[in-house]
């Protein structure tokens, strides 16, 4: 079975396409977790609705509003499916999506992702996602929003983490890649990815591009899992790498020696106190 959740606040405008998408899927041994994030307009009214009509939906609601990272982390701890995977209440899927996916999965691998065309609030095609291979996941969030993984993945990644809001998509691919999980990319579009004014991609986009370039920061030039003097370490190594072209034609004085050493320890330490993985009490 595939586990889909649904996290949505105030989302009545476009969540109709977006669970009759998930319907009309040809791969029928699916569930549906919506999980309201205490929304103000009808999106209760119209998910009730589905419910009544569909035994495969289920909902949750969260008394209070607690945010996507947290609203994720609740519908999959209630997940039941073999595979796992979100969509948001203002995109869609293509009719086969879930089945290419589960056929991918089924082969071996630990996560697969798709393309995506980009589409406006009239649902008008405007461009195609910047999906790429994994490899190039450290330079930007090449998998985008089409995806699934393996229940062994979740129980070895974990929550989404609530101090990565607004990338807690991104944030989870990076610790699935940094942990060695095999990741597929289909060269197949399986997605409709809505650009619109009310979007969180639009409302914050200059916080999400501020704390993308964070992240990036911390997966490119920190190795995963270093204390503060190892850290230093690795700034002298590459200070002194440098510092080793010219001593090809000058030796290193004991002066010199100590001198990279204190700027390579600062810079170090400066380093490890900016760019160190947060950990969040509060995830829920």
């Amino acid at each position: 079975m595939v586990s889909i959740i649904l996290p949505t606040y105030n989302g009545s405008m476009y969540i109709k396409q977006s669970i009759d998408s998930i319907l009309r899927q040809t791969y029928k041994n699916i569930e549906l977790i919506v999980v309201n994030d205490s929304s103000t307009d009808d999106t209760l009214e119209i998910i009730k609705r589905y419910a009544e009509k569909d035994s495969r939906i289920r909902i949750v609601n969260n008394q209070v509003n607690k945010g996507l990272p947290v609203s994720l982390n609740i519908g999959f701890s209630v997940a039941k499916g073999r595979y796992l995977t979100w969509t948001s209440d203002d995109n869609y899927y293509d009719d086969n999506a879930i089945e290419i996916m589960v056929d991918a999965l089924n082969k071996g691998v630990d996560f697969v992702y798709a393309k995506c065309y980009v589409i406006d609030s009239q649902g008008k095609k405007i461009r195609v996602s910047s999906t790429d291979v994994p490899d190039k996941l450290k330079l930007n969030n090449c998998v985008w929003a089409c995806f699934m993984y393996t229940r062994k993945v979740y129980t070895k990644v974990g929550r989404y983490n609530p101090c990565y809001r607004l990338i807690e998509d991104y944030d989870y691919w990076l610790r699935i890649h940094e942990l060695g999980f095999e990741m597929q990319y289909l060269d197949q579009f399986l997605y409709y990815y809505r650009i619109h004014n009310k979007s969180l991609t639009m409302l914050k986009r200059n916080d999400v591009l501020r704390i993308e370039k964070k992240l990036r920061m911390h997966y490119l030039l920190t190795p995963r899992g270093l204390n503060k003097n190892e850290t230093q370490l690795y700034f002298r190594e590459f200070i002194y790498s440098i510092y080793g072209l010219r001593r090809v034609t000058k030796e290193l004085h004991q002066k010199d020696y100590y001198f990279y050493k204190i700027i390579s320890d600062v810079a170090g330490e400066l380093f490890y106190m900016i760019f160190k993985e947060k950990v969040c009490e509060n995830d829920e």
